[in-house]
């Protein structure tokens, strides 16, 4: 839901910058869903200033910018069950 709100805005005008991830305990998550529409998700952290500015939208992939969600993502998927990250993500 917090994606689809993110680039309903950009389309308003406001420049959003949504950070996400891949299906780590279900089918799909909100990386799976941006590449499907046809966002990048693999720009350097150098090129997200310029995307953001030119399309208004950009979608920070968690993993390639903030290392720590790696290990969350590792244990997310040992639990075996949805954790407070899916909760936090909309239904």
């Amino acid at each position: 839901m917090s994606t689809a709100a993110a680039i309903v805005c950009a389309s308003m005008g406001i420049r959003v910058a949504k950070h996400g991830n891949y299906g780590i305990t279900g089918t799909h998550g909100s990386a799976d869903f941006v590449r499907f529409l046809g966002f990048r998700t693999d720009f350097s952290a150098a090129e997200a200033e310029s995307i953001l500015e030119a399309s208004g939208f950009l979608y920070i992939l968690a993993p390639l910018h903030n290392r720590s969600f790696g290990r969350f993502s590792r244990v997310r998927k040992e639990l075996g069950f949805r954790s407070v990250f899916n909760y936090l993500g909309g239904p």
